[in-house]
């Protein structure tokens, strides 16, 4: 008697992802992350340590190492499928680190050094850390989120989780080791300064320095949370969940600051200051009574400037000399401390000055170091010399910015910077400018002094005194003479235009296409010009269309003029037109109406993804008054970006189900059951239709498995649509036929600039699944498995 096969039913599905490689970047699809909880058998661990970034002052620049250090349980699917899957969105908790006083969130993401930090777990080679990784409520905030959830290259992120997965599943072992390294810049950690404690001019106490604090300790926290303990933002920021406790935290400090040495005269004898709130900034406390004197002088270069002396010894620098102060309490508190200094003697330099430069330096009694300072004791016995570049510019136009070049010699080989108070004798005013900084003392040196805007609003001719003075209050004035003249002033935009797109402030073209260009100067008021020229610049790396260069102009009871103008007005990438007599007709004429200049130009293929300066255009007119040319008006040029073009997956459908079937007595094709509608979208911006790309598709893996591992013989069938081939001539033209590791080819392109493309597959046309009858059968098992859509335009596309 013939035995009668059993019947058993099989669950059958497919799960589809993505992966783009365009020169060799990779897009993937996003789900919901490998969770993860803490291994609360083992104490997590904290250390930072800091490393001082000069030889000589211990709290200047350096590195922070921030080493966190805990053991991790993940949660993973059948067989590793679902992790597989989940891989691709990292692990799934948050890490909440809490920072010491004044140390914000935004500043610890914004000063790591990510080439050198790195996230290590288990037995998987370490992962280079990137900003995504670091979320906070508030950049202000002194909490810090790390999460593995937020990189910038996912492709990376999947392959590295993935040997995290694979060593889990070889191991057996249910925890994880995981060890974040970051290290932090303290020069960018605190580039700002601190304000609120450090009221030295732009916080030269602070700026650049290790944060320094009350208790002179920095505390570090570290609390993890794990999946069943947050939340997640629409930003994918993780949040703890309400009434989470801080279990089992990692915690550390290191040693900081908060005092610093302050050199003055306690004798009062030496050009001291009184504090007065405002411009002087030190107001310190011994003993409830207020010490309100200093020596003046950047901090980082205090001078004393000693006129009178006639010997060459400075008495007992070391206890005229040595205040420290703390910077929260503004006490004197140099009985807790030790300070020296390194000589006493004057030294003439080669300019007659007699100086030193003593540097203080020492320690608190409990030993924190204090960070060394530097005061320059001088006897002066020579003056300043300054005078006018012999090349400053003479002749400006009303309500025009006016500057003085000067050129300054004789500056002593220490001094840092000069400052100038200025007089005009026809505005009859007085202002101090912003110091000027020496860059090179010693040198001839060059600098402009900004003239305030009121000396240039009335014509004529003036005279401006300018009364310098230097560190060591040395001084000289010199008088700088120029001309105002009452010169017509332009208002200057610029009109970019292609056949797709334009803006006044930023320009996006395509490759190879034209560009259509046009300089507008518009009049503020009447104005006359004499011999007016416009002047243009072509984009750099760009070519003249032929023929397209035109200037127009509307003269007052006339009508529009416009002058073709010759390729060979261009030289070099520049256009100069003499607007007199061709368009205006006469040599003098006032202005009411805007003048242009249009010009087209081409780009190529060779310019995609530059930007390309547009240069400025101006226009030009001579002044009765001096017989010279003069700038009258300007353009505001915006660049010219040309876009590279775009290939990404827009979308793509999830998975397809087969449902739950009979096993089969023959070879059967199974149609799927859902969804409905089956399709992958696809953007493609490049505007070349040499650029060729293809869309091909493959089984990962053993193709269908079950949870034992078992491989279900079978192929995945996807059929041609009459229709979608019509609309899309490069896609397969027979029936599609997957298997496990052998990618195939679903579409050919090579049309330019597609945008949007839709294959979408209805259920008569696939995907369909063909099981063969010829094999073993797991009784109520499921089977699953996964396809792979790429996008492949490289290394070899024609980009």
């Amino acid at each position: 008697m013939r035995q009668k096969k059993l019947k058993s039913i099989i669950s059958l599905s497919f799960a589809f992802f993505l992966v783009a490689s365009i020169f060799s970047t990779s897009i993937v699809a996003a789900s919901d992350g490998i969770s993860v909880e803490q291994d609360t058998s083992e104490k997590p661990s904290l250390d930072v340590l800091y490393y001082p970034g000069s030889m000589s002052d211990p709290w200047k620049g350096g590195n922070a190492d921030f080493v966190w250090k805990d053991s991790v349980v993940p949660t993973l699917g059948f067989a590793g499928l679902e992790a597989l899957a989940k891989a691709k969105d990292g692990l799934n908790f948050a890490a909440r680190i809490t920072l010491p006083n004044r140390i914000t969130a935004k500043d610890v993401v914004d000063s790591i050094d990510y080439n050198n930090s790195y996230l290590y777990v288990g037995s998987a080679s370490p992962y280079k850390l990137d900003p995504g990784f670091f979320s906070y409520d508030n950049p202000t905030d002194g909490h810090l989120y790390f999460t593995m959830r937020k990189g910038a290259s996912f492709f990376k992120l999947v392959e590295w989780l993935t040997d995290i997965i694979k060593s889990i599943l070889g191991s057996g072992k249910s925890a994880l080791d995981v060890k974040l390294v970051a290290k932090i810049d303290v020069s960018k950690l605190s580039k700002n300064g601190y304000p609120d404690i450090d009221k030295s001019p732009n916080q030269l106490l602070t700026k650049g320095m290790a944060p320094p604090n009350e208790n002179k300790k920095l505390d570090f926290k570290v609390n993890f949370y794990g999946y069943k303990q947050i939340t997640w933002d629409s930003n994918k920021n993780a949040h703890p969940k309400a009434g989470q406790e801080d279990a089992n935290p990692a915690l550390d400090s290191f040693p900081t600051w908060n005092a610093y040495i302050s050199p003055w005269d306690t004798e009062l004898t030496f050009n001291t200051e009184k504090y007065d709130g405002g411009q002087n900034w030190e107001k310190v406390t011994s003993n409830g009574t207020t010490q309100d004197t200093f020596l003046p002088g950047p901090f980082e270069n205090r001078v004393v400037s000693m006129n009178t002396w006639e010997d060459n010894d400075i008495d007992k620098v070391g206890e005229r000399f040595n205040r420290v102060v703390n910077i929260f309490t503004q006490e004197d508190v140099t009985s807790t401390a030790v300070v020296s200094h390194n000589n006493d003697t004057l030294i003439t330099s080669p300019g007659g000055i007699k100086r030193n430069e003593v540097t203080f330096s020492g320690y608190q009694k409990d030993n924190t170091l204090l960070s060394p300072v530097t005061t320059t004791f001088i006897k002066n016995d020579e003056a300043l010399s300054v005078e006018l570049d012999p090349s400053a510019k003479r002749v400006y136009g009303l309500g025009e910015s006016i500057t003085a070049p000067i050129d300054f010699t004789e500056m002593d080989e220490n001094a840092k910077k000069l400052s100038v108070k200025i007089t005009d004798n026809l505005m009859t005013s007085t202002a101090d400018s912003t110091a000027v900084e020496v860059t090179d003392p010693g040198n001839e040196e060059h600098a402009n002094i900004a003239l305030p805007n009121t000396y240039s609003s009335k014509t004529g001719q003036h005279t401006t005194k300018l009364t310098f003075t230097d560190d060591f209050g040395r001084t000289e004035t010199v008088d700088y003479q120029y001309t105002v003249l009452d010169l017509p002033t332009f208002n200057g935009r610029k009109i970019l235009s292609t056949d797709s797109n334009s803006s006044l402030e930023t320009l996006t073209i395509n490759p190879g296409e034209n560009v259509k260009l046009e300089s507008v100067f518009t009049p503020k008021v009447d104005a006359t010009m004499m011999l007016a020229t416009i002047k243009a610049t072509l984009p750099e790396s760009t070519q003249l269309v032929s023929g397209s260069t035109k200037v127009e102009a509307k003269v007052p009871g006339k009508n529009k003029v416009t002058i073709p103008v010759a390729d060979s007005a261009w030289k070099d990438g520049k256009f100069s037109y003499n607007l007199m007599p061709k368009v205006l007709g006469e040599q003098n004429i006032p202005v009411r109406t805007p003048i242009s200049v249009k010009y087209e130009v081409s780009t190529s293929k060779e310019d995609r993804g530059k930007t390309l300066s547009t240069g400025t255009d101006t226009l030009e007119s001579v002044s009765g008054q001096d017989g010279q040319y003069h700038v009258i008006g300007t353009t505001n040029n915006p660049d010219i970006y040309i876009n590279p073009g775009e290939l990404r997956f827009e979308s793509a459908t999830d998975n397809a189900n087969f449902g739950q079937q009979d096993v089969p007595d023959s070879v059967t094709t199974y149609t799927r059951q859902s969804p409905d509608d089956f399709s992958v979208k696809i953007f493609d911006s490049y505007n070349d239709k040499n650029f060729n790309w293809t869309l091909t598709s493959q089984l990962i893996g053993n193709g269908l498995t079950n949870s034992t591992g078992d491989v279900l013989k079978s192929r995945l069938l996807l059929n041609q649509d009459e229709q979608l081939l019509n609309k899309y001539p490069g896609l397969f033209s027979n029936q599609l036929v997957l298997l496990p590791g052998q990618p195939q080819t679903v579409y050919t392109n090579n049309i330019a600039n597609n945008g949007d493309l839709n294959f979408s597959w209805p259920m008569d046309k696939g995907p369909a699944l063909e099981v063969s009858n010829d094999q073993r059968f797991v009784d109520d098992n499921s089977y699953a498995g996964v396809v792979q859509w790429s996008l492949d335009a490289g290394p070899n596309g024609n980009l």
